[in-house]
């Protein structure tokens, strides 16, 4: 990102503090641009553990925060964008409105006077295998998340030290919209999303490039603007591995019913 873009987004909001949400490599930042306050891990993909996440997510959650965000749904190595660093994007879901997109597709979002509160209903507690297939429930408006806990044995702990963990993945089946029966396969990194709510009954798509960047930021827009009430585009779905013999063959999962207020 050059740096005259990213002067011409400071323009926008001159004397306050802001950040980057984006796996986009920044290489921007000068003695110019003293009013971006980056987080901890200032790119997703650099959040590649619970600890990591949890520090982004106490930033945004903490006092120093930016007033403003400059958020894209870009994302890498197959990962649903919606899942990158967890707890952090439930700081900002609770703590950042959208005002915006700009000319760069990037939705800006502006830090709340008040905060939403999360607040979490239980559908379904349950153990499955891998293959199985879920059926999200249907008839609930709003965000539908999924909590689950996919456990590596030794075989799999061994493979990982080697820099070869086992590859898990979570796959998503579309409903609605002229995508019924439309699959999408999306990496499960069960170090990071291991008993994190993640999104399950709403999909904005992997984007990697600024064309398709601005027609999935336009779902992420109903995220935020519509997020008690969104209507779900994902009918169900199920756990893959390629390495059954590296994970407990059981999987436990927790559904729960999101509401923000």
């Amino acid at each position: 990102m050059s740096n005259s873009k990213i002067n011409s987004q400071k323009t926008l909001y001159s004397g306050k503090s802001y950040d980057y949400y984006s796996n986009q490599c920044l290489n921007g930042m000068d003695n110019n641009n003293i009013n971006w306050h980056n987080r901890p891990a200032f790119q997703s993909i650099v959040a590649v553990s619970e600890k990591l996440d949890a520090m982004n997510a106490a930033y945004y959650n903490g006092a120093n925060a930016p007033d403003t965000i400059f958020y894209d749904n870009l994302s890498v190595d197959n990962r649903n964008p919606l899942w990158d660093d967890p707890q952090c994007k439930w700081a900002i879901f609770t703590h950042y409105k959208y005002l915006f997109t700009d000319s760069l597709h990037q939705l800006v979002l502006e830090k709340r006077p008040v905060s939403l509160q999360k607040r979490k209903l239980l559908l379904m507690d349950t153990v499955i295998t891998f293959n199985q297939q879920i059926t999200i429930p249907q008839n609930e408006k709003g965000i539908i998340t999924l909590n689950a806990q996919v456990d590596a044995n030794w075989k799999g702990n061994l493979r990982a030290t080697l820099f070869q963990p086992p590859h898990i993945d979570l796959v998503l089946r579309h409903y609605g919209n002229n995508k019924t029966g439309v699959v999408d396969t999306f990496r499960y990194c069960h170090n990071l999303f291991n008993k994190q709510d993640l999104i399950i009954n709403y999909a904005t798509g992997i984007c990697d490039n600024i064309d398709a960047a601005f027609n999935s930021n336009k779902l992420d827009i109903e995220l935020f603007t519509k997020f008690n009430s969104i209507q779900s585009n994902i009918k169900s779905f199920s756990f893959q591995n390629d390495m059954p013999s590296g994970t407990s063959s059981k999987i436990r999962i927790l559904i729960y019913k999101i509401t923000l207020d």
